[in-house]
């Protein structure tokens, strides 16, 4: 979709920049809700299982275009999670506040 082949470059190192940062951000948060780091074994898992899947499903419909819908799927599975952990915590949060 780059007119020009040198944006292609240029794009990917701005996106490695701007994007690098997300990972140990988001380790840090997630080691202050939770010190036992039960989210590396949930990482683990999901390295482990998502690629198989993903190859299961891509030979069984004999294309690679429907083995991807599986990475989409887990995508929009964790957006949907992530939005009622927060909404439960932040309910949870209000309760609190109002109570006190």
């Amino acid at each position: 979709a780059a007119p020009r082949p040198w944006l292609i470059p240029l794009a990917a190192g701005a996106a490695g920049i701007f994007i690098g940062p997300l990972y140990p951000l988001s380790l840090s948060y997630l080691l202050e809700l939770s010190p036992w780091g039960w989210f590396f074994a949930v990482g683990g898992m999901g390295a482990a299982l998502f690629p198989w899947l993903t190859g299961l499903v891509s030979e069984h419909f004999h294309s690679l275009r429907y083995g991807l819908i599986v990475p989409c799927v887990a995508g929009v599975a964790m957006a949907v999670l992530s939005w009622l952990i927060f909404r439960g915590r932040k309910t949870a949060e209000t309760a609190q506040t109002v109570s006190c």
